[in-house]
């Protein structure tokens, strides 16, 4: 059931797509805070967001 609400391109799909970007850059982000590297947390999840909103705006304008 979520591969087909992920496969259609509604606000369910880019919610959840979002959402799941937002949680793997946290997962990466928590790594390196935990080791203490200089970007963080917070940094990763931005930048898998930013990602995620430049690959659904170039799906949008196919």
């Amino acid at each position: 059931m979520i591969v087909e609400t992920l496969n259609s391109f509604n606000l369910v799909s880019v919610i959840v797509r979002l959402l799941l970007a937002m949680a793997s850059g946290g997962l990466i982000g928590y790594g390196r805070s935990r080791k203490e590297r200089s970007a963080g947390f917070r940094t990763y999840m931005l930048i898998s967001i930013g990602a995620a909103l430049t690959i659904l705006i170039s799906v949008i304008t196919k």
